[in-house]
């Protein structure tokens, strides 16, 4: 076999796909330079010929020479059987097999193979081999359990162990959305939140008022931002589609104020007292954009004193201590080495701020289980507690705002958002490092807007080290992220099948597809659903493949849908009875602009001015499109007897966007057949401008903009009330 057969070959077996249509329609088939680079960042050796054959030999024969696969995933409503394979000259050997329940409970029996179904044969090297399928007699509740199978043959015994995860047929979804019910929720970034005693950044004591204002008007979800880790060492990497781990929490939303500690602690009510600090806090406040910075300087003082008053607790075993040491018992080793990372880079940004994360790290403590990062937990274990009880804070807040949404009357309470990956340099890659690969990033292939193709920096999730660990790490982040909330939006739903595969160094131009395991994925993810009583919802716009479609609406994964999107193929908007059932519905997102940023073109404005629209005749066309939407909506509006009442002349060539009219447009999505519909606090408010802009880095505020006022006076207004009143009669049409 050459090495182009070899690198062909191995591509096809672990699903990297060697072409695929690109935005234009074309077929465009991947190198074999460009194969053998990604095969080589999931870490084959692809270089050495021998090696490389060698590889393909044993990927190819591997259910051969395996007993076991490494974990199955059967849905509860199928037959459950598991297959193995042996050489066929043990065929009437006896097998014990063991069936460990989650729960505890253990089955066991014998089996003899040539009183089995043979399901296939295959002669490898003279020596030939049959599979063959076992139907257990017990079948296992949902769960994740164990089957073992081993030989009795002494002087060689054949053993195998499977993890055999049993599944349910469909997600949870809570009253009244699963007997057909609608509600309407508000989507909000978190960090824009203003109020009179924040720290400058919205924080969970704020997400606690807006649930108790907005449940009290009809509300029943509220969508936030991705609560994930970042980095306290660098303020400025605050983007949270790019953290530093999905399994933690970024504690620059924990209110210190409202802990214990702060209570019994006279040096932090002494620093809050502080004139110089409350010029600070009020300076904070003020501000347009969060100052970052700012704001975890502020906060990494008051966490320090807080810290030293709770380990009084801890010397005297207290309660408070008790329920901390539980929490950290139940996290186990992944919350350790997320808080060893924290210590650890903090401990060497001190030194040089040239350490940006741990790739730059001295070399013997780039392995999380190296002799150094323990020697350094043992001598620095305070600090890597102090970091495991800020988690703590973050997970009991968040956890209290969830509770109060609940309480407020919400069916379904906080929505959190889960984003597609990781900053390499983060947590999450040091401590799953074989699962994450060093020379390859996920992206976007070429299209219309971006002729070079995306590169967004997060390293690619290698579906072969996934499979064979039996899910863990996926199952983790799920059970994270649903754990106390009552609904999980997750971002680019596409990558549960595919990624796009950019090498490094290299253009996203040079990329691929790699799939993964769309249905096993897809069944754990109901799993936790259901364990969690925690919805879930797909973003999953743009052009997506009939597989995932199908795939969400078999297991009630609601779909995303947006109304600046959904249109006809004469280019009318979407009518509210073709919405589909099981969908979000959604004027606009974090992405895109504000209703009235739309209306006004502000987006196309801001782009041009940065130089994002190539040609004079582009953005008069732009313009000119979005004057015709402008007209389609009032069409749209009057069509569906939605009132909006008399429209002032802008000044600027079109109508001017008033308050009815805003709630009009939100009522209109409101009586769309999706069962859940979410408004933007920045359209409540009426805001302009938008919170991210595609494309852009520092040219732009991204993830900074505050909102206009105060959480405590967004559902204050008579026009908020009056739009909540609207939204509810809508969804109860």
């Amino acid at each position: 076999m050459s090495q182009v057969d070899a690198i062909n070959h191995l591509a096809d077996i672990v699903n990297m796909r060697s072409h695929y249509i690109d935005a234009w329609g074309n077929h465009q088939e991947v190198t074999f330079e460009n194969k053998k680079r990604l095969l080589g960042a999931m870490g084959f050796e692809v270089d050495n010929l021998e090696a490389l054959q060698r590889t393909v030999y044993e990927k190819e024969n591997s259910k051969w020479n395996e007993l076991l696969a490494p974990v199955k995933v059967c849905r509860i409503d199928e037959p459950l059987s598991i297959e193995f394979s042996i050489k066929e000259v043990a065929s009437a050997e006896h097998f014990t097999w063991e069936l460990q329940i989650e729960d505890g409970d253990f089955h066991s029996g014998v089996l003899i193979p040539e009183e089995l179904e043979v399901l296939e044969s295959k002669e490898l090297e003279g020596i030939r081999y049959n599979r063959y399928r076992f139907i257990p007699p017990v079948v296992p509740d949902l769960g994740y359990h164990k089957f073992n199978l081993r030989s009795r043959q002494s002087d060689s015994p054949v053993t195998g162990t499977m993890s055999l995860i049993v599944v349910p047929t469909r997600c949870f979804q809570p009253e009244p959305i699963c007997d057909g019910g609608k509600v309407w929720g508000a989507s909000v970034q978190l960090y824009t939140l203003r109020s009179e005693r924040n720290w400058g950044v919205g924080d969970f004591t704020d997400l606690k008022v807006l649930a108790k204002s907005s449940g009290a008007e009809g509300c029943h979800v509220l969508g936030l931002n991705p609560m994930h880790a970042m980095f306290p060492h660098n303020a400025h990497a605050y983007s949270p589609y790019s953290p530093s781990s999905r399994l933690y929490i970024n504690i620059i939303y924990i209110d210190p104020v409202a802990t214990p500690e702060y209570e019994k602690s006279e040096a932090a009510k002494a620093l809050m007292a502080d004139k110089e600090f409350q010029a600070e806090l009020e300076r904070l406040r003020g501000v347009d954009n969060v100052d970052y910075p700012g704001v975890v300087a502020a906060k990494r003082r008051m966490f320090e004193l807080i810290f030293e008053q709770f380990t009084q607790d801890l010397e005297n075993n207290t309660e408070r201590a008790q329920a901390f040491h539980t929490y950290c018992e139940k996290e186990g080793e992944q919350l350790f080495r997320h808080a060893l990372y924290e210590a650890l880079q903090e401990h060497f940004y001190a030194q040089d701020w040239s350490y940006w994360g741990w790739p730059v790290w001295p070399e013997e403590y780039r392995d999380p289980e190296g002799e150094a990062p323990a020697q350094f937990a043992k001598e620095h274990a305070k600090r890597v507690q102090f970091f495991q009880y800020l988690q703590w804070l973050a997970y009991q807040q968040l956890e209290e705002a969830n509770n109060t949404a609940k309480d407020s009357g919400m069916a379904v309470g906080l929505y959190r958002d889960l984003a597609v990956g990781i900053d390499r340099a983060g947590t999450e890659a040091w401590s799953c490092q074989d699962l994450y690969t060093k020379d390859a990033n996920v992206g976007a292939p070429p299209d219309a807007l971006c002729t070079q193709g995306q590169d967004w920096g997060l390293p690619a999730l290698n579906p072969d080290v996934l499979i064979n660990s039996g899910y863990e790490s996926f199952i983790q982040l799920m059970r994270a992220n649903m754990q106390g909330t009552g609904a999980l939006r997750i971002d680019h739903v596409l990558g549960m099948m595919r990624l796009w595969w950019v090498p490094l160094p290299g253009s996203s131009a040079d990329g691929c597809y790699v799939y993964y395991p769309l249905d096993d994925l897809f069944g754990i993810i109901a799993l936790e659903s259901q364990r969690n009583q925690c919805m879930v919802i797909g973003e999953d716009l743009g052009t997506v493949p009939d597989e995932i479609r199908i795939g969400m609406s078999r297991i009630g994964l609601f779909c995303y849908r947006v109304f600046f999107f959904e249109r006809n193929e004469d280019n009318t908007f979407l009518a509210p009875e073709d919405y589909p059932e099981e969908a979000l519905a959604t004027v606009s997102t974090h992405d895109l602009p504000t209703l009235q940023g739309y209306w006004q073109s502000r987006d196309i404005e801001v782009r041009d001015k940065l130089g994002m629209i190539p040609t004079p005749e582009m953005r008069q066309q732009q313009f000119d499109g979005r004057s015709e939407d402008r007209h389609l909506l009032l069409t749209t509006l009057q069509e569906q007897g939605i009132e909006y009442g008399e429209l002032p002349d802008s000044g600027f060539g079109h109508p001017e966007m008033t308050e009815d009219l805003r709630s009009a447009i939100q009522v209109w999505v409101a009586r769309t057949a999706s069962r859940m519909m979410l408004v933007q606090l920045e359209d409540i408010l009426g805001m302009t401008d938008q919170v991210n802009l595609p494309g852009t880095d520092r040219e732009y505020p991204n993830w900074q903009r505050k909102l206009s006022a105060n959480v405590e006076q967004i559902f204050a207004t008579d026009g908020a009330k009056k739009m909540a009143r609207a939204l509810t009669e809508a969804r109860n049409r």
